[in-house]
């Protein structure tokens, strides 16, 4: 952690020493680079579509009185559609919707936190490809300038092409686990949810369970599932909900996230260690490998 951040300070030294030599021009095109990787990291994060939804949320508490779209809600999962047809039913419908927002916010604040830590986990691995990258390729170089050796360019892009493709590799089984893991409860959680945010609306009781989609739940039962349809049975019969049932089942819904998240944070350790092991130290490997190879055509 201490190297990580005396590389950082190295770097921010010597890009800062270098603004600070140039003229105007340099810094304008440096801050244009920064604002746009900004904007793609923005447009892709869903940390950042998720805080854009709860804005949006806050300012539809705040305008009780007459709710108005002022800009299109940000695409996340099931909560843009939901949240679309709850605006929908307050202008439809005059439903209240106040407190079914603030329990809306209250489940975005918890996948805010889950994503945080995902994103998170996989920034820290395209940190450390980055640093130990630019090391390794630092250490070839110098040795090459102290050494004064020749050598081709060819085996570095080769080395270079073989730690891209590791990235590739890590990039791809990562996106793989994540689906695999978390998205297994991804329907549950919509059917759940939009449950709970659709139950106080004066509609009847067939279209709040066919827009929660439960049919899809029938087809993978698990013990959570089956507490959760065993809720709605009692629903369509009574026309009451187990208000305790369904607070026990968020809670439980909560901690199998918090235990998925940290079950594919080992499995992306592993995997980060077997790219580096792999793709990065067999590419520095190699390298050196050339070195020495140069170092003994030139002492004969």
């Amino acid at each position: 952690m201490f190297l990580k951040f005396m590389i950082i300070i190295f770097i921010s030294f010597m890009i800062g020493a270098f603004v600070l030599n140039s003229g105007d021009k340099v810094l304008d095109k440096i801050k244009f680079i920064v604002i746009s990787i900004k904007n793609i990291y923005l447009k892709f994060s869903k940390t950042h579509k998720i805080r854009e939804i709860m804005k949006m949320i806050s300012y539809y508490e705040m305008q009780n009185i007459q709710l108005q779209i002022q800009r299109p809600i940000p695409q996340y999962s099931f909560y843009t559609n939901l949240l679309e047809f709850l605006i929908q039913a307050k202008f439809k419908l005059g439903a209240e919707i106040t407190e079914i927002l603030q329990e809306l916010k209250e489940k975005l604040l918890v996948e805010l936190k889950n994503q945080t830590k995902l994103e998170s986990i996989h920034r820290s691995s395209f940190i450390q490809f980055f640093i130990i990258s630019v090391f390794s390729f630092i250490v070839i170089l110098m040795t090459i300038h102290i050494l004064d050796i020749k050598i081709e360019v060819r085996p570095l892009f080769l080395s270079l092409l073989w730690q891209g493709v590791g990235i590739f590799v890590y990039y791809t089984l990562v996106r793989s686990m994540d689906k695999k893991i978390l998205n297994q409860s991804l329907q549950f959680k919509a059917s759940f949810y939009s449950f709970l945010s659709l139950r106080p609306l004066p509609l009847s009781i067939q279209d709040k369970l066919e827009m929660c989609s439960l049919k899809n739940l029938y087809t993978h039962k698990d013990l959570l599932t089956e507490k959760f349809l065993e809720v709605i049975h009692q629903y369509v019969k009574v026309g009451q909900c187990n208000e305790h049932e369904l607070k026990i089942i968020s809670r439980e819904l909560n901690m199998i996230q918090e235990e998925k998240l940290d079950q594919l944070n080992k499995k992306v350790q592993a995997l980060r260690f077997f790219v580096l092991c792999v793709f990065f130290f067999t590419s520095y490997l190699f390298n050196i490998l050339q070195l020495f190879g140069q170092i003994g055509v030139a002492e004969i």
